[in-house]
């Protein structure tokens, strides 16, 4: 029998994404950075809650209806 390897799942709430989003150029920022990389080359599984969702790209004046646009469509890619 063929078992699928067990990757590490990694929860984010809100402050995580925000603080990637925000591109701020500190240590917190190059961390979220390694944990999105390693997602996407699915060496990790990262996960987060539907709220994250709202409380991160819904909340008016936070983000531009552009900035919201992109966070919507981050929250699509497969890794997540």
């Amino acid at each position: 029998m063929v078992t699928k390897k067990q990757v590490e799942r990694i929860y984010w709430d809100s402050n995580c994404f925000i603080e990637w989003f925000n591109g701020e150029s500190d240590n917190n920022f190059q961390d979220c950075n390694a944990i999105i990389d390693a997602a996407k080359d699915n060496k990790i599984e990262l996960f987060t809650s539907i709220l994250t969702l709202v409380e991160v790209a819904k909340i008016r004046g936070y983000f531009s209806i552009e900035a919201e646009d992109k966070i919507v469509d981050f929250f699509r890619n497969s890794y997540i």
